[in-house]
């Protein structure tokens, strides 16, 4: 069962009337399908409803509405920055939002069917639909229609097909007809595209075989879009033209473009443009594999002129409003310019507490037209700020704090501004936290540490690990720990081959009626034996590198070295994972810092292995 309510409202829009569900061709939803280029064509040729693909509760609590005003569009953005849902005014009054997750399977539970549709009717102000597959029995499925009508909802969609038949399954119109004789509520037939729509008259011939109020199309509006013209079908390409204008207008990405497309194309795949139309990489190769070169132009050139046009509006109003205290320089924050772990923040936290003034505050808005991030420091009363926009709030917060430092004349941590007192004043302590360790001393570690740091130069002479005695032993180590994942995955798939082949192949060789038959057994043969040798051989690898690293660490030679490995390269994980150790190791033991906990903090735990081998040995 899906559930749908009208879009307008999760966009923030207004209707004016209620949307009707009676005398209407609607569009499916299909994944992959029905996003906003797929749901304007529809409408363009004549479907009065159009739903959007399904989408998941979750993901939507996770999205941020933003308004794009350069394609004059509603954008949900995801946390990754992928729009989850695009909508425009142009749909404002026709579009469904399908909301989903549990599919047909939901059929089985009508007590929470019935509690999901209440809790929707009483919680939001526009209509609710909901769509379900038919049950085994015609009675079964009447009986939760009722139910479901109870509810309060304003249509129900019927796919008549059950949860297990596929599309070249008949559809069953004899059951949709007994829902709509039931039921006072508008019923959506569905389904209908294999064995009744082939053109526009053949919508009418469906809802009367179904005595349903509307219609619901699918494959056959995923096929050509404009079956909902009274006029008939446009030729194909002149529909798949319309489509990709509609895909660059809205900046639709370019794999579901090119999926839509292939849809359309069905049988046509193998052509010359539909092997293009398959090689192409992006939208703009989608165009020209559809001679629309030109407009792809055009447009994106109309696109950049638009943002340009509005960010130096944006900015300008900025300037305008911006407060005359803050110190502002153009600079972007650049990783490759700093050693590893050490950031300007970090260098101004630590000016801060030098000069005893209370630590930086940051304060990062998000820009509506292209999601960039603007972050404004406060230090001592005083605010400093970029006037380049990061693409994350990290990067603005990094940029702020870099025209604090220069403003201040601080160092900030640069590789060109020579010894960095940072990382030596970290190393000094980490290296005075390990000798305290190693005596018996159980310290607390200073609240700041919270990363670790390259060990180019050192104050200490500290012991190197003797590479001629443990390289080779740590290398088989690291490769059996490399290999440990695709040892299982080859053990799974030379299993799931031998129940494969016994079940699906269980005849003599000589039965078979071809050699292409032939071959194929033979070839899957082959395969078998091959996953199984592989098999082994990995299993063996892991094995011998187990063994090696027991060797390696038990040798005199490396025990201190292997040590002061363990204690510099994972501190994090030490510190994330301490409440877990004193739970496996006990307290008396995690406390008293010898030789012997290390020794099984370092055989039974597979990732700090795998930072040290990887560290020393490569």
């Amino acid at each position: 069962m899906r559930l749908h309510s009208l879009n307008s409202a999760a966009a923030g829009m207004t209707v004016n009337t209620p949307l009707c569900f009676r005398g209407k061709n609607i569009l499916a939803p299909m994944v992959r399908v029905g996003t906003l280029p797929m749901r304007l064509l529809a409408l363009d040729y004549g479907a009065d409803i159009v739903y959007c693909e399904e989408l998941i509760d979750i993901k939507m609590l996770q999205c941020k509405r933003v308004i794009n005003e350069v394609l004059e569009t509603v954008d949900f953005v995801a946390p990754n920055e992928r729009v989850v849902f695009r909508t425009c005014e142009r749909e404002r009054h026709c579009v469904v939002f399908q909301m989903g997750g549990m599919g047909a399977a939901l059929l089985s539970d009508p007590d929470k069917i019935e509690s999901i549709l209440t809790t929707l009717v009483k919680g939001i102000c526009k209509p609710v639909t909901c769509k379900i597959r038919i049950l085994p029995s015609v009675e079964d499925t009447v009986n939760l229609v009722k139910r479901i009508e109870k509810t309060g909802i304003a249509a129900i969609a019927v796919h008549g097909r059950k949860k297990e038949e596929r599309p070249q399954h008949p559809v069953h119109c004899d059951v949709i007809k007994a829902i709509s004789e039931a039921v006072s509520i508008p019923v959506i037939a569905n389904g209908g595209s294999h064995d009744f729509i082939k053109e526009y008259m053949d919508i009418e011939t469906f809802r009367k075989a179904t005595d349903a109020s509307s219609v619901m199309i699918a494959r056959a509006a995923m096929w050509n879009p404009s079956i909902f013209r009274k006029e008939g079908p446009f030729p194909l390409k002149e529909v798949m033209q319309d489509y990709i204008k509609y895909a660059v207008r809205y900046d639709n990405h370019y794999t579901n473009t090119k999926y839509c497309l292939c849809q359309m194309l069905r049988e046509q795949l193998e052509t010359t443009q539909g092997k293009k139309l398959h090689a192409a990489q992006s939208t703009q190769e989608i165009c020209e594999a559809f001679e629309m070169a030109d407009f792809y132009e055009e447009t994106t050139a109309i696109f950049e002129a638009k943002k340009t046009s509005l960010e130096t509006k944006i900015q300008d109003d900025d300037d305008q409003i911006e407060d005359p205290d803050v110190i502002k320089m153009a600079v972007r924050f650049d990783k490759r310019e700093y050693p590893p772990q050490i950031t300007p923040k970090m260098y101004l936290l630590e000016w801060c507490r030098k000069e005893k003034h209370p630590q930086p505050v940051y304060e990062t808005v998000q820009r509506p037209l292209d999601r960039l991030f603007c972050s404004v420091v406060t230090v001592a009363d005083q605010k400093y700020r970029s006037t380049l926009w990061d693409k994350s709030k990290k990067l603005a917060e990094q940029a702020a704090a870099i025209v604090c430092l220069r403003t201040l004349g601080v160092p900030e941590g640069r590789l060109c501004e020579g010894e960095n007192h940072l990382i030596n004043k970290r190393k000094r302590e980490d290296l005075e936290h390990l000798n305290n360790r190693d005596h018996g001393k159980d310290l607390a570690e200073p609240s700041h540490k919270k990363a670790n740091f390259t060990e180019e130069t050192s104050d200490m002479n500290v012991p190197q690990m003797p590479r001629t005695s443990c390289i080779p032993a740590m290398k088989y180590a690291l490769q059996g720990f490399c290999q440990l994942q695709l040892t299982w995955l080859l053990y799974s798939e030379a299993a799931f081959a031998c129940v494969s082949w016994s079940s699906e192949n269980a005849y003599s060789f000589s039965g078979l009626r071809s050699e292409g038959a032939k071959e194929e057994l033979l070839f899957k043969l082959l395969r078998l034996t091959w996953l199984i040798f592989t098999a082994a051989a990995e299993g063996i690898c892991f094995i011998a590198g187990i063994a090696s690293t027991l060797v390696c660490v038990n040798l005199p030679s490396v025990e201190k070295p292997l040590k002061m490995a363990c204690r510099r390269r994972t501190w994090i994980l030490v510190q994330q994972d301490k409440e877990s150790r004193v739970k496996e190791y006990g307290e008396e033991k995690t406390k008293e810092g010898g030789y012997h906990w290390q020794e099984t903090e370092i055989l039974n735990s597979k990732r700090r292995i795998y930072l040290i081998l990887k560290d020393k040995a490569l």
